[in-house]
């Protein structure tokens, strides 16, 4: 649960925990729903030959959830080739079957569902032809057995909010998170953005000196 304050130190303002150095998905700490951790998430993944997707909407946490398992799959003796893709991306980047991937033992690629259907396909035949796992995140299923389906709730919002002001006084409260998550349609990343900014505006009015992002 996250209280109200009515007086927050000015001291309080010097570091802001929403900007994006915390919350890009490589620095931000992935929180596992209920009955769910990553020793369970890795077993049943070798338990698919290293094949699986990840199906969540934008702003679910996809990508913050890769990040945690590429280090966990590390850890077990893989070696990864990683492609993250962005909006318009339809092939991979030239020479993608080079010495990274010939020899990764697990493939991981952020966003599969940009990459064109021809260059889906070649993708999946060559990782099955080497025998090289294949795991994805995706907004809709594409024919993968599922890792996992993240579907964020008011009460996800407010475990992450939680955790990125764990060392602050709680500066934004539990109606600003419902306000902000009800607003941008449950979508995280947006509202944490916005949250941003909604920090930075109590700081003016305090007049602490600003944070970077």
């Amino acid at each position: 649960m996250i209280h109200s304050t009515n007086v927050i130190p000015a001291a309080s303002f010097t570091t802001n925990p929403f900007a994006t150095r915390w919350t890009r998905p490589d620095a931000c700490l992935f929180l596992f729903p209920p009955n769910t951790n990553i020793q369970q998430l890795l077993d049943q993944l070798h338990q698919q030959q290293g094949w699986g997707q990840i199906v969540g909407p934008h702003g679910s946490g996809k990508s913050t959830l890769l990040e945690s398992l590429k280090p966990a799959l590390e850890s077990r003796g893989h070696q990864l080739a990683h492609y993250a893709l962005h909006q318009g991306q339809r092939q991979l980047p030239m020479k993608w079957s080079d010495n990274l991937l010939q020899h990764a033992t697990q493939v991981v690629v952020d966003g599969f569902e940009q990459l064109s259907k021809l260059s889906q396909y070649r993708l999946k035949r060559y990782c099955r032809k080497f025998d090289k796992g294949l795991l994805i995140t995706t907004h809709q299923p594409l024919g993968f057995a599922d890792l996992i389906h993240l579907q964020p709730d008011l009460a996800t919002a407010l475990r992450v909010v939680a955790h990125l002001q764990r060392n602050h006084p709680e500066i934004i409260h539990e109606d600003d998170v419902r306000r902000h998550y009800r607003h941008h349609s449950h979508n995280l990343r947006e509202m944490l953005f916005c949250l941003y900014d909604l920090f930075e505006k109590r700081r003016l009015e305090t007049g602490a000196p600003a944070d970077s992002v």
